[in-house]
């Protein structure tokens, strides 16, 4: 009878210190193994949706090319619909969704990039190639860990504006030379009617 009581008290008694320091031990290191793996999940999956939507802009750039001969710098030139993360249809060259900033680049740059929210990398994609590559801040590997090719020039931040006025300039039509050079019709018959003075004087 007293052994039995002795035992049940025993049994009631809880955990010991180091029973409770294994158990801490065990899940500090499960911890340290699977954390890591699930946000290189997480950040490869975000990663993925921001490649997918260079992907849409470097097609519809490839048709908007094959027709006018010269990339958009704007999405509302291309035939593609985005939208920003208040899920506003999207009409400029820069919008954002939940995990990236994305730009749009014409001709000079001939590209379209995608800058992580949280300002780790950031991703490229060639319109001709079709290629996607990654530019990490300085020391980080995250694009290794992305299994994503590391882009070794300088990323676009902006279109050059001399490239943007040119390009404006030679798509707006010509309509002010005839005033400027003085060849108009108007001029002419100014031209004809002193000729036709000098005649006159001579008979």
């Amino acid at each position: 009878m007293l052994f039995t009581l002795f035992k049940n008290k025993r049994r009631n008694k809880g955990f010991t210190l180091v029973e409770v320091l294994v158990v801490v031990l065990i899940i500090g290191v499960l911890s340290a193994v699977a954390l890591p793996t699930y946000r290189r999940a997480v950040e490869k999956t975000r990663a993925v949706q921001g490649i997918t939507t260079l992907e849409h802009i470097a097609k519809a750039q490839a048709a908007y090319n094959a027709k006018r001969g010269e990339y958009a710098s704007t999405v509302f030139s291309l035939p593609i619909n985005l939208e920003d993360n208040n899920g506003s249809e999207v009409s400029g060259s820069q919008f954002n969704d939940r995990f990236f900033t994305y730009h749009i680049f014409g001709n000079q740059n001939a590209s379209a990039t995608a800058a992580r929210s949280t300002g780790e990398y950031t991703l490229l994609i060639d319109y001709a190639s079709g290629e996607v590559t990654c530019q990490a801040v300085e020391g980080s590997k995250i694009c290794e860990r992305l299994g994503l090719g590391e882009e070794n020039g300088e990323i676009p931040t902006s279109e050059d504006p001399g490239s943007v006025q040119n390009s404006d300039t030679n798509t707006e039509p010509d309509t002010g030379d005839g005033q400027n050079t003085g060849n108009g019709p108007g001029d002419e018959g100014n031209t004809n009617n002193e000729s036709g003075d000098g005649q006159n004087t001579g008979n």
